[in-house]
């Protein structure tokens, strides 16, 4: 397997395309029977003119923003080729969906869901103490839901602050509001933050340190994920990291979440733009310490055995081997 990649500047992609494009070329002159394979959506047009140059199949992983993306320059450019592909690897059945709209045959799209690295979560005695230390000191003994990631409207972080997190300290008034990240709606965030200065702890996420303490500190990980047009949750790898930690997950009936977090069993599903429901169901869990720990125990064998690379990459072998033959 050779692998052409760009870990620069998106600015430079325009000047570094032609060269790696020559590149690949090159290698797939000396492979008897190559596939290539392209792993994005974006990346469909150039996949197809080296399938046509060299004669060889091709297959393009698909993950779902990379297929919904509403610039009507970008869809002329990509749906065309995405369509040809010989196969179109989903990473959900949400994506597989998706691609499906987009004009790509049923009988060439399959799901391999990709495995998430297991995370070095410290215990929890250990987890408290450096958030308390690199947070704020109040947050060593008391019951934390957590949230991390890209702070966007799709993934609900100012929601969750602005919305959620005030219904659920008027039920537990020592809970605490940890958000982590960074983006677009970090400022409507820490405003809320301002507001509700007990509750509410906003940071700008930072390291694996911190967001591995956070994961082994916390009681619930909370999801509270949006419908945006043009913008979907091809997967929720964070709600498999939480799962990992042995968190139970409160999320949203969004996207692919219904995939990755099982109803009852791993976590809850709530309806998106409820913040009561949300509240309570995050309530209801940090007052009953039996079932979060079931639901937690049970997040964590199902991400072990749902998300493993082990089994990912055997099926991305046998996909390949089987376009090869």
């Amino acid at each position: 397997m050779r692998v052409v990649a760009w870990g620069g500047h998106q600015a430079l992609l325009p000047l570094v395309v032609p060269a790696q494009f020559v590149r690949a070329l090159t290698w797939l002159a000396r492979d008897r029977r190559p596939v290539i394979v392209a792993g994005d959506v974006l990346l469909a047009p150039i996949a197809l003119a080296l399938s046509r140059l060299r004669d060889a199949p091709f297959a393009v992983v698909a993950h779902g923003l990379d297929i919904t993306y509403s610039s009507p320059v970008y869809r002329r450019l990509t749906r065309p080729a995405l369509a040809r592909a010989d196969r179109v690897i989903a990473i959900s059945q949400h994506t597989r969906g998706l691609a499906i709209e987009a004009g790509v045959r049923p009988d060439r799209c399959i799901v391999i869901t990709p495995g998430v690295a297991e995370l070095l979560v410290p215990a929890r005695v250990s987890a408290r103490r450096q958030i308390a230390e690199r947070i704020d000191p109040s947050l060593a003994d008391r019951p934390i839901v957590l949230q991390i990631g890209r702070q966007v409207a799709r993934k609900g972080a100012a929601w969750l602050a602005d919305q959620v997190a005030p219904l659920i300290a008027r039920e537990l008034t020592d809970v605490a509001i940890v958000i982590l990240g960074d983006g677009p709606d970090h400022g409507l965030v820490a405003e809320a933050a301002r507001r509700h200065p007990r509750t509410i702890f906003a940071a700008r996420f930072a390291d694996d340190a911190l967001r591995q303490a956070a994961y082994g500190a916390a009681d619930v990980y909370a999801m509270p994920y949006r419908r945006e047009p043009g913008d979907v949750e091809g997967l929720g790898l964070v709600a498999i990291e939480a799962a990992q930690a042995g968190l139970p997950v409160v999320a949203t009936r969004v996207d692919a979440l219904s995939e990755v977090v099982v109803d009852g069993k791993t976590g809850i599903l709530v309806p998106p733009e409820s913040p009561r429901e949300f509240a309570d169901a995050v309530t209801a869990l940090l007052r009953d310490p039996s079932r979060r720990a079931s639901l937690g125990d049970a997040a964590r064998q199902h991400a072990r055995s749902a998300f493993s690379w082990d089994v990912a990459a055997k099926r991305f072998v046998e996909t390949l081997t089987e376009m090869s033959a």
